[in-house]
């Protein structure tokens, strides 16, 4: 069964489901279009559908995140002409992929409290405690984190302002997210909170598999398990090229 063929079955399920489903106050189904994004060398990204149904006086946040890093933000200073980098500050366990859709803004499905101990809002996510406890004196911590989320914004892999999440029939809602093809490899968390007069009512969770396939994906493995073998083939090629570059310049 194509994947085209599995999404619709999966809606119209949804559908028929949520007609003949006794009301549960508390009742959340969720699915995605793909549960695997495989990235190849001509993946120019692609667009992953969250669907699902749940009670008609529920409010939807549904977040995406992706595998943690750490992320090193330096700032530049001019001396004598010339912009350098001088400070930095490094942050631990960073989402390297964050994204957000909701029914209506934030501030009015919840509590700021609630958003933040939830991790809802890429501000409420990356917060103190994600720098090295040495760094956490520096006084312009807050420059330093809104230049991390300007640069991951540039390359599309921040998105703080959440996204529109379309409800049917006062039960069935569904949104879209676009995966960039500078994406990390790993597994992406998909979680989707219900939300009813500002208090948390459910919660459901998915992942997403976003792997490497091709040529590409046999040298990352390689590099990664074998990577004495891998480091010295890398230089025994370095040094044939420049030899063999020697000679033909030589003959020239």
């Amino acid at each position: 069964m194509s994947k085209a063929i599995l999404k619709i079955f999966s809606f119209t399920f949804l559908i028929v489901w949520s007609t003949f489903a006794v009301a549960d106050t508390s009742t959340l189904v969720v699915d995605l279009s793909t549960r695997e994004v495989k990235v190849s060398s001509s993946f120019v990204g692609t667009n992953v559908m969250v669907f699902g149904t749940n009670s008609q006086h529920d409010n939807i946040i549904v977040v995406i995140m992706g595998p943690h890093e750490t992320t090193t933000v330096r700032k530049k200073q001019r001396v004598s002409g010339i912009w350098i980098n001088r400070e930095k500050m490094e942050f631990k366990e960073v989402p390297g992929f964050y994204a957000i859709a909701s029914t209506r803004p934030l501030n009015e499905i919840a509590e700021q409290s609630l958003l933040k101990r939830h991790n809802i809002g890429i501000r409420n996510t990356i917060t103190d405690n994600f720098i090295y406890q040495e760094q956490k004196e520096i006084q312009n911590y807050r420059s330093f984190k809104e230049a991390l989320i300007r640069g991951k914004k540039k390359k599309g892999l921040f998105l703080d302002d959440p996204l529109k999440i379309d409800v049917i029939s006062e039960r069935l809602f569904k949104t879209s997210f676009h995966f960039p093809n500078n994406m990390t490899t790993g597994k992406y968390t998909v979680n989707v909170f219900a939300f009813r007069e500002k208090s948390l009512v459910n919660m459901v969770s998915k992942t997403i598999s976003v792997e490497k396939t091709g040529i590409g994906a046999d040298v990352f493995k390689f590099a990664k398990e074998q990577s004495a073998l891998y480091g010295l083939i890398a230089i025994v090629i370095a040094v044939l090229s420049g030899w063999i570059a020697s000679v033909i310049f030589r003959k020239i």
